[in-house]
């Protein structure tokens, strides 16, 4: 809940990005094209601190030869980014080694790594970049409760937040 350390998710991520690319190109000086947008909001308002991505098919070298990236495994990705998150919290004092050495034997780590939308046109990126500025707040979804003198806040239809909740509501001066 540290919001002071939300600067530091992006570098985070760049840090696993890089390291993925040094090790799918032999370590080699392939650098991938990547732009980031903290988020804090979950689908019902609730603090929910994550990141989205553009990032690049591949990557380029020194002399501005373009590699391209074959194949991208999330799943390695996300471990890397956990690995950087961890560190950060460590190297901040926000938790202890003993703290990290309990979280990696979770069965579930809380981190993911989602990498199912590929973008192959300029319009779709643009779509994208502007879904990760975006405002979490949509006023179609907001409506007030005369009855009960509450904000009442709707999940997208089929969407939920985490504990499966489809509406938030709130005391007005809490929601303010």
């Amino acid at each position: 809940f540290d919001r002071r350390l939300l600067g530091e998710l992006p570098g985070c991520a760049w840090r696993a990005l890089q390291l993925y690319f040094a090790a799918w190109f032999d370590g080699g000086e392939v650098v991938p094209g990547a732009i980031g947008f903290v988020q804090t909001a979950g689908e019902l308002l609730g603090w929910h601190p994550h990141l989205h991505l553009l990032l690049t098919d591949g990557g380029w070298l020194p002399d501005g030869t373009f590699r391209h990236l074959l194949a991208f495994d999330s799943v390695h990705v996300e471990k890397l980014f956990r690995a950087e998150v961890l560190r950060l919290l460590v190297a901040r004092r926000k938790i202890s080694e003993d703290a990290v050495g309990n979280l990696l034997s979770w069965r579930h780590s809380g981190f993911s790594v989602h990498a199912g939308v590929r973008v192959e046109e300029r319009s779709e990126a643009v779509r994208l970049g502007r879904y990760g500025i975006r405002c979490p707040l949509v006023l179609e979804r907001l409506d007030w409760d005369e009855t009960s003198g509450q904000v009442v806040y709707r999940a997208r239809p089929g969407h939920h937040d985490g504990r499966g909740e489809s509406t938030a509501r709130w005391d007005v001066f809490e929601f303010l």
